[in-house]
């Protein structure tokens, strides 16, 4: 067979069945299996947001209510969860951006290339996607603005429970 990573290969030249009928086919499981991608991704950022809200108010809650110690955890907690989500939106972008060069490699055989002249008129523009990767950071910055306010305080406090142990 003929397969390799140069674009001119991406038909098997040594294929023997009806390749119009199965490329076209291919092509349809492909473009439907990048949307299954993008829905997982929009899954998989509705439980990030929805996680890190609820973790988030209640860290915020815990601090008001002089809990500053569960604050902390469920912070950092919560920085944790965010390089999660920043990771599964790499990863989602690049199989997505892979799938799609893909799609438009196989367009290059078909009559009609719509998804190549989508993103030639979107100029790379997808204003959701460029959004989204921010939320993250954002959250990171709210808990880190919580570890700020009260870790030195709890810091504090072990440093002096420990100082009133030593001197009895």
């Amino acid at each position: 067979m003929s397969w390799t990573r140069n674009k001119r290969d991406l038909i098997n030249k040594d294929y023997k069945g009806n390749k119009e009928e199965h490329l076209l086919r291919q092509y349809e499981l492909f473009v439907e299996s990048s949307q299954k991608v993008s829905s997982n991704r929009m899954t998989s950022n509705n439980f990030h947001l929805g996680a890190n809200t609820a973790l988030f108010a209640v860290a915020g809650y815990l601090s008001i209510i002089s809990k500053p110690l569960m604050a902390v955890i469920l912070s950092v907690i919560g920085i944790l969860l965010c390089l999660s989500w920043i990771s599964n939106l790499s990863s989602y972008k690049r199989l997505n951006s892979t799938k799609f060069r893909v799609i438009h490699e196989l367009e290059e055989y078909l009559p009609a290339r719509i998804f190549t002249k989508e993103d030639e008129y979107l100029n790379g523009y997808y204003c959701f996607t460029k959004f989204e990767k921010y939320i993250p950071y954002l959250f990171i910055i709210l808990y880190a603005i919580l570890l700020i306010l009260f870790l030195p305080s709890l810091i504090a406090g072990l440093i002096n429970s420990l100082n009133l142990e030593g001197g009895i």
